[in-house]
């Protein structure tokens, strides 16, 4: 078969050096039958893939999308409620995050054929460089937020909870539990 990976929907890659080959941080692609995928990068390949298990996005439907990683353990939340997990440890693959590229909503930094998308829709990116990425994600996204640490999966339920049951205050609820960044 042909590229089923799909679209990008967050990166935070390093593409620099080792010909093209550095995957150095997280990507998070919406497949082609419309799961999540969350990946940890290494400089060669990856050190873990997790696909969810249920949980498919689908056109015209709101999905509330959470991946984690805690040093030893992948998981994605869709909903409030768990949909995959993977054991990756850190020090046993020697995954750091990308502390040298910029972050990018809705696509990577990564050259490539696979655009997915015109030069007019290609994603908006945070920070700026002069790649022209690929992978392009094709959809809406709304309050996305970054932490410097780990939810639990009670808090993500309770942000699920929030979304789906008191839309004006999930804002509040979001940024009272100090989020890196917030749009």
């Amino acid at each position: 078969g042909g590229d089923t990976t799909g679209a990008a929907i967050f990166s935070s890659l390093n593409p620099n050096g080792f010909g093209g080959a550095n995957r150095q941080g997280v990507v998070i692609y919406l497949t082609d039958t419309g799961l999540i995928q969350f990946r940890l990068g290494l400089n060669s390949g990856y050190a873990g893939a997790l696909n969810s298990t249920s949980g498919a996005l689908v056109t015209g439907t709101w999905k509330h999308v959470v991946c984690t990683y805690d040093g030893t353990t992948q998981r994605i939340y869709i909903n409030g409620v768990a949909a995959g997990t993977l054991a990756t440890s850190a020090a046993g693959t020697g995954w750091l995050p990308n502390s040298q590229a910029i972050t990018r909503l809705g696509g990577t930094v990564l050259n490539g054929s696979a655009t997915y998308a015109p030069v007019l829709t290609r994603p908006a990116i945070l920070g700026a460089n002069s790649y022209a990425g690929n992978r392009g994600y094709d959809g809406l996204m709304d309050e996305v937020a970054v932490y410097g640490t780990v939810l639990t999966a009670s808090k993500i339920a309770a942000h699920y909870q929030a979304a789906t049951t008191n839309n004006a205050g999930y804002s509040a609820q979001i940024l009272a539990d100090a989020p890196l960044a917030y749009w």
